[in-house]
């Protein structure tokens, strides 16, 4: 069973009874400036911080035209962003998971992570895939809680990966 982006429940029960009743989940809404200026305002919750390793500008614009962006807004202000690749035929590659670092611990890199994992899911990816800095352990430790599993590791670079066939409902 394939399922659209435009199938997605955009009624979000999670977002719906959060004390932030004005959130709202949108698939693929932000603009690229949108998205730089969300990079932006969460650069230094990256370890090492994003403008680091990437172009912030190149990157937006990277993540605008070829990634899928599972995004929270408040209003006019992008407030989380889970942005995947889905272009291999067999596996979900998770490029980016932001929060803006005042809306941080409300449960909303979690929700947009199921969200795009479960789009993959649906549309037969077998695994969801990341790096992470081995330096950044409050994220190591998060994707772990969640199932993500550690199948290779340098120095610099963790990456894990999620089964999607076998995933039991952690998210």
């Amino acid at each position: 069973m394939e399922m659209n982006l435009d199938d997605m429940d955009l009624e979000s029960q999670f977002l719906n009874n959060t004390a932030d009743s004005c959130m709202d989940y949108k698939v693929n809404k932000a603009s690229s400036q949108d998205i730089l200026v969300h990079l932006m305002s969460c650069d230094n919750s990256f370890i090492p911080p994003l403008s680091e390793t990437v172009d912030l500008p190149s990157y937006a614009e990277k993540l605008k035209t070829r990634a899928t962006t599972f995004e929270i807004w408040n209003q006019s202000k992008l407030i989380g962003c889970v942005a995947c690749y889905f272009d291999n035929p067999e596996d979900v590659f998770v490029t980016n998971v932001s929060v803006l670092p005042d809306h941080t611990g409300k449960g909303y890199a979690r929700f947009l992570l199921k969200q795009a994992v479960e789009y993959g899911r649906v549309n037969g990816k077998k695994k969801a895939l990341l790096e992470v800095y081995s330096q950044n352990q409050n994220a190591i430790l998060f994707y772990q809680k969640i199932g993500f599993k550690e199948y290779d590791k340098t120095a610099e670079i963790n990456k894990l990966k999620l089964n999607l066939i076998e995933h039991e409902e952690r998210l």
